[in-house]
């Protein structure tokens, strides 16, 4: 095959080409778990969400003692899959397939939108599939992996609404939107990207009563869900910005003594500081899912006995689980025989003391860590950020009338948005924050190389006319 025919091969083939590299990522990345060392990851908050479930279950509605007001999304998911007859690994099983659902869909539309956009999606999708962070939260009793992948799903309608540019494609955006809000209280912060949308749509011309009329239907439904789930007929999570906008109020007011030595110091909640711990993030050492993150899930369920220990504590300590919902842990565990797992030679196959008891992890662990030893993340995020300053130039200095640069800001915005949100939500940076959105991250960097490598003949990134149809 010459170079031309290789040429065409790939652009015939990029969705499958795309989408069978990123299954392949993901059995290699998590098969392991399911096949080895299934002991999902589950911390207290996992018991906060399951109450809600068991709430749900007993046909307790509306929950309006609630301790900690989070969303009722994915409680909801918990009491499907415990009504259906699932347990924990079943909702370990759902969580990565709509992972990888998720990502097909991003694959699929930029493949549509623009040439090896679906290999271009593949490879970023890839490298998040391999992070440990991602492993753990696909398989953790938390609201994370729904919320990646709600964010996966937004991300391919901005997509969608770029090459199509039709009611159809924003409500799109809209459901990506409403997913994120119903599973963790800062999807609220999502709803700027479809008014970023109607600004576009605004410039462009375009009819925008249905994309209002569209959000009208958002409002409405997080309104009407709220009350039938928590009693209450407000929008996103009353008590949790409550919260927020009271800690704001007085943050500037605190003073911390750190040491009896140092002088009280003011708390320093700048951008500025924000940014400089995002910066450092790229060269932190993390560790490895396998060997390392799995070997806490097997101490606390296994070891600890957390299925029948007396002592744990939800929300935050507030109450114990066995005096605040009796019923909670039969609930939560019921189906699931962590008993089975209390052998050594499981507890030692994911330990650094012991000599690896299965290759397959291994190799998964050392994928990851030639990725962490290289600082592979620092020259994506660098590269990430230079594609980003130079589609800004393009739009604002150069007026490009490219709808590729400007899509390309918009998803940046699913990420850039939670981020300028930081100082004003949280205490301190804190990275668990921002990996939720580190595809985003890896997107821009391939979309970057591209770019730079390829040259500006528009062969890759100006829109494809045969295939936007």
């Amino acid at each position: 095959m010459n170079k031309q025919g290789l040429v065409n091969f790939f652009e015939k083939n990029d969705l499958r080409l795309g989408a069978l590299l990123f299954v392949l990522a993901v059995f290699f990345t998590h098969a392991p778990f399911f096949l080895y060392i299934p002991v999902p990851a589950i911390s207290m908050d996992s018991f906060n969400y399951y109450w809600f479930a068991k709430e749900i279950f007993d046909g307790k509605l509306p929950v309006i003692d609630q301790p900690h007001d989070f969303p009722w999304g994915y409680p909801f998911f918990l009491f499907l899959v415990k009504y259906c007859g699932g347990n924990l690994l079943t909702v370990a099983f759902i969580q990565t397939l709509v992972f990888v659902l998720a990502s097909s869909f991003l694959i699929s539309q930029l493949s549509k939108t623009i040439k090896y956009g679906g290999l271009i999606a593949a490879f970023s999708l890839v490298l998040f599939a391999v992070q440990p962070h991602t492993i753990r939260h696909n398989i953790a009793l938390n609201m994370e992996s729904l919320y990646i992948s709600g964010l996966i799903v937004l991300a391919g309608s901005v997509v969608a609404f770029f090459r199509r540019k039709d009611t159809l494609a924003f409500a799109g955006v809209v459901v990506g939107v409403l997913w994120v809000m119903l599973i963790r209280p800062n999807g609220i912060a999502m709803l700027s990207i479809p008014f970023f949308l109607i600004g576009f749509a605004y410039w462009r011309k375009l009819n925008c009563k249905p994309f209002w009329l569209i959000l009208g239907g958002l409002v409405l439904f997080n309104i009407a869900g709220n009350y039938v789930f928590k009693g209450k007929a407000s929008f996103g999570d009353s008590k949790r910005i409550e919260k927020v906008i009271r800690k704001f109020q007085k943050r500037y007011k605190t003073v911390v003594k750190y040491k009896s030595d140092v002088a009280p110091t003011a708390q320093s909640h700048t951008l500025g500081n924000m940014a400089k711990r995002y910066f450092m993030n790229p060269v932190l050492s993390k560790p490895s899912f396998y060997y390392s993150l799995q070997q806490t899930n097997y101490h606390l369920v296994v070891t600890k006995n957390m299925a029948q220990d007396t002592t744990l504590e939800m929300f935050d300590g507030r109450a114990l689980v066995d005096t605040f919902s009796p019923n909670l842990r039969k609930f939560i565990f019921e189906g699931y025989a962590w008993q089975q797992y209390d052998k050594p030679a499981f507890s030692n196959i994911v330990q650094y003391n012991f000599q690896p008891r299965n290759k397959w992890m291994l190799v998964v662990h050392i994928v990851y860590e030639l990725f962490n030893k290289l600082k592979v993340a620092y020259i994506i995020y660098f590269g990430f950020w230079c594609v980003l300053f130079y589609s800004f130039y393009q739009v604002l200095v150069l007026k490009s009338r490219s709808d590729f640069w400007l899509m390309f800001l918009i998803l940046a915005m699913i990420h850039l948005v939670s981020l300028v949100l930081l100082p004003f939500l949280h205490n301190s940076f804190q990275a668990r924050y921002i990996y939720v959105s580190e595809f985003i991250v890896y997107l821009g960097f391939f979309i970057g190389m591209g770019y730079f490598l390829v040259g500006k003949n528009d062969w890759i990134f100006e829109f494809n006319k045969k295939k936007s149809t």
